[in-house]
């Protein structure tokens, strides 16, 4: 399955197209500062899209979408509060002013996710104990998880506070 999130809008928008371990970039503008949308599924492909990156990196991990919506309820929930503040973020002067790159990683499916040696529990950069979850990932404590998804303030709080 792959995935793929893209926008016009009149800042530096990057595209990726992430299957397993490839990561295409299919449309790129012209201005200095980037916001980029970038969909992974699976542990190995989240760790690629990390790598190298300069940009303030915030990750969403959600269950995965096999028929079409999460099977995660709390990940159905979160989605569209999400949704909305990231486009108006990308769509507002804050995007145009900070690099940031948000990806959305699929943890998989619901079994893969309850076994506890999933890498997603056990990796020290992510200790994640549920899902939905938004981090900031290198900045110790600045993380979401479940009904705080909900609340539209605390998910702009996160994804605008850049300190």
């Amino acid at each position: 399955m792959t995935t793929a999130l893209c926008s016009s809008m009149s800042l530096l928008f990057c595209c990726y197209l992430i299957t397993r371990n490839e990561i295409d970039v299919f449309h790129v503008g012209a201005l200095q500062m980037v916001f980029e949308k970038v969909a992974v599924e699976g542990y190995e492909a989240l760790k690629k899209a990390i790598e190298g990156s300069r940009a303030r990196t915030v990750i969403l991990f959600t269950g995965s979408k096999d028929s079409g919506k999460s099977w995660c309820p709390d990940c159905i929930a979160a989605e569209p509060v999400i949704a909305r503040v990231i486009g108006e973020l990308s769509s507002s002067n804050f995007a145009n002013e900070h690099d940031i790159r948000f990806i959305e990683c699929s943890v998989g499916s619901r079994e893969y996710w309850k076994n506890a040696k999933n890498p997603f529990r056990t990796d020290d950069h992510f200790k994640l104990s549920c899902i939905p979850t938004l981090i900031e990932y290198g900045v110790k404590g600045k993380k979401l998880s479940e009904v705080q998804l909900t609340n539209e303030t605390l998910v702009k709080e996160l994804l605008m506070d850049d300190e």
